[in-house]
Order: structure tokens, then sequence, then C-alpha cells
């Protein structure tokens, strides 16, 4: 018994002193492999020198760049519209449609000329002369003036003069179209067109107490714009006469 129990406990011994000496052994193992790891490379797998690890980010790419895993989209190239090039509308004068011989222009220098006439056989001197377009050069304003009387304290002139002492006893307007005569562009008026008529008139004149007649022939101007407004402006002794000279 008591030699089993020394064999026994000589195995124990040695088992006991056999682990201290592993453990003691494993912490040396330990302390070189820590050693070993500070000083040599890291050992990839299979004994290989691992490639340190980096992380790159990908390039940015512009819009233009195909993206990996899908189809690039076809360029569009943008079209250019050229501007609309509007044509300038071609501008054409305007023709003249002013007539002396129009059929409305005829009818209003008829009626122009006889309201005139008309007056002037009644003699009514402030009316009459109101008829006709007012003077524009000064010479037919100080004529005027001077019929109106203004320097004889408004006392009208026109039918007080030895000249103008006759009687209308009638008188007669040419207004065939052949007759009218047009006399042109009105050079005072831009745009105005001059037309001329023809009267014949009867007066009658007391000379050394006997009333003799005569037949004298006279022009009526008128002024013809081009929307067909006629005015009388002269009322003359010839074509070229003065603008008043008709009534002498």
């Amino acid at each position: 018994m008591q030699r089993d129990g020394a064999i026994i406990f000589g195995v124990l011994g040695i088992g006991l002193i056999i682990g201290i000496a592993i453990l003691a052994s494993g912490a040396e193992s330990n302390k070189l492999s820590l050693a070993t790891a500070q000083q040599l490379p890291v050992i990839g797998v299979l004994g290989t020198t691992a490639t340190p690890l980096t992380t790159s980010l990908p390039t940015p790419t512009s819009p233009q760049q195909q993206v990996i895993g899908t189809q690039e989209a076809p360029s569009v190239t943008p079209s250019v519209t050229p501007p609309l090039q509007t044509k300038t509308p071609r501008v054409t004068p305007t023709t003249r449609t002013t007539s002396c011989r129009d059929t409305t222009v005829r009818a209003e220098i008829s009626k122009k000329a006889n309201d005139f006439m008309k007056t002037h056989k009644e003699k009514d001197v402030t009316k009459v002369l109101s008829l006709i377009s007012l003077p524009k050069s000064s010479a037919d304003q100080q004529e005027l003036d001077f019929l109106l009387g203004k320097d004889n304290n408004n006392t009208p002139r026109l039918y007080q003069l030895t000249a103008t002492t006759y009687v209308t006893k009638s008188y007669s307007i040419n207004l065939e179209p052949n007759s009218i005569i047009d006399r042109g562009d009105d050079l005072e008026e831009r745009g105005t067109k001059r037309c001329q008529v023809i009267l014949y008139e009867v007066r009658s004149r007391e000379i050394n107490g006997t009333f003799q007649e005569e037949t004298v022939t006279r022009f009526l101007d008128f002024t013809v714009d081009q929307s067909n407004i006629v005015s009388l402006s002269a009322f003359r002794d010839k074509k070229d006469g003065k603008k008043y000279s008709g009534f002498y």
C-alpha cells in the first residue's frame, strides 16, 4: 500500500513538474512571438508579404463620362434656330387722286362759286370777303384791310369805290369738266391742288347819268386738298391777277 501510494505520488509530482515546465515554455514562446511580430513584416496568406490595404475613392466623372454598369446616353447637339428675317414691306407712294375734274370736286366748286356770286350780287361786304380764304402775304392782307375799312373807322370801302359801284345784273359760271383749269399744286400749301373756273359777270354802271351794261370775265380760284375739301381762295380779274382784283 505504501509502495503504491509512493508511486502514485511520484507520478503526480512528475506530472506537476512537466505542467509547470510547459507553462513556462508557453510564456517564453509568447514573448518571443510578440517580439518577433514587432520586428518582422506582416505575413500574409501562404507566407507572402501582404500588400498594405489602401482605400481609393472613385475619381469624379463629368456628366459626359460613361457610368459603370449603364449605357452611355447619346450626345445631343443643340439645334440653333436662325432668327426670323422679316422683310420690310415696300411702301408704295400714295398716288394723288385729287382732280379738279372729279365729279365730287366739281359739285363742291359749283356750290361755293354760286354762294359767293349771290353774296357778291347782294353787296354784303363782310360776308362776301369772309367766303375767301385768309390772305397769306402782307400785300394781300393790306388789301383786305383797305376793303374792310379798318383804317376808316371800320367803314367798308369795297362797294363804295368808283370802280366798285356797279350792280351785278347776272352771271354765269362755266363748270364743264374741260373748262375747269388745273393750275397744279399750290406752292404755299403742300398736297393741295389749285383749280380755277371762269365766270362771266354782267355789270350795270352809271356813266354820265345813264346806266350802261358790260360783261366782264373773271376767275375764281379754289384749292382742293387730298381729302377733296374745297376752299375758295381768290377772286381775280385775270388768271394770275391779285387775290381781290376780281371786284374791280
